[in-house]
């Protein structure tokens, strides 16, 4: 599958199917713009974790990279309002507006309570 944002490229090589089927766990970073492409691609073994942080932190985040102009930035903003994903649509949910270490934690209690599930 592949997929265009912020004018880059990006795509997920077709040997990620080819682990799924030998029973391997695979993490991707993908766009909550293509989730229904992926749902298509990958079905049932798709467990969606949606990253999400509050519009404020993101535009200092953006700003202080100092990457995109401001014009940009505002595009950034709008395509992540356009694109949030309500928790209605199943799937896990992290909260990025704190530092990288709350992120993680909540990434290891969904993984976590996935494998309780599988057990």
């Amino acid at each position: 599958m592949s997929w265009q944002a912020h004018g880059l490229c990006y795509g997920v090589g077709v040997e990620v199917k080819s682990w799924l089927n030998s029973g391997f766990s695979v993490v991707l970073n993908g766009s909550r713009a293509e989730l229904n492409q992926a749902k298509q691609c990958f079905g049932e073994s798709l467990v969606p974790v949606v990253v999400n942080v509050s519009l404020e932190v993101l535009r200092e985040r953006l700003e202080s990279r100092g990457r995109e102009s401001a014009q940009e930035i505002e595009l950034r903003l709008k395509r992540a309002t356009d694109f949030a994903i309500a928790s209605q649509q199943g799937c896990h949910h992290i909260d990025n507006s704190a530092d990288i270490a709350h992120s993680v934690d909540q990434f290891r209690q969904v993984r976590a309570k996935l494998e309780e599930v599988q057990s």
